[in-house]
């Protein structure tokens, strides 16, 4: 939300709105600022990307959408409304915690978002961490343990504590 596209003035009370990747805000003052960005997240209101979820994990978790927005700040995935891929997105821009490939950290975000609820997300859990583990070579108790050592990282759980629970329901 950096780039100021265009000012224009009219009796508008404050109300934003959103529509795909333009932000309007309306200002008291009657001065309608137009900016182009990203949709924040829903939970922190933070940068988020546009990526496409990994095909072997979008069928199990039945969110009605293959395209989501990660937040780059707390980690949480979401149903994006548009379809407009963030091109040349590199988790390691992000954090060296995140996963090198695209597709890893995405999975690695949507696995951190479905421990919020162990026991309602057990099968989709099982089904990301197995995507992680044999299409991604990538270690989902590691994932977590790196992503619990990032200040920057303000995921709505704690990844120590869900970590632990996952192990317990992985038999580890």
């Amino acid at each position: 939300m950096t780039v100021l596209s265009r000012a224009v003035r009219g009796p508008q009370a404050v109300q934003p709105h959103y529509d795909h990747s333009i932000v309007s805000f309306r200002l008291m003052t009657g001065l309608s600022i137009v900016m182009t960005a990203g949709i924040p997240c829903g939970l922190c209101e933070g940068n988020t990307v546009v990526r496409p979820m990994p095909e072997s994990i979008t069928d199990a978790l039945e969110i009605g959408s293959s395209i989501v927005r990660v937040c780059e700040h707390c980690l949480t995935v979401e149903p994006s409304p548009g379809t407009q891929i963030t091109r040349n997105w590199e988790p390691a821009d992000v954090s060296e915690a995140l996963p090198k490939d695209p597709e890893a950290a995405v999975a690695t975000a949507v696995l951190l978002t479905l421990l919020s609820s162990l026991a309602l997300n057990r099968e989709e859990i099982q089904s990301v961490v197995e995507y992680l583990e044999t299409e991604q070579g990538v270690d989902p108790l590691l994932a977590l343990d790196r992503i619990s050592t990032v200040p920057e990282f303000d995921p709505p759980i704690d990844p120590k504590r869900r970590r632990a629970q996952l192990a317990q329901l992985l038999n580890r």
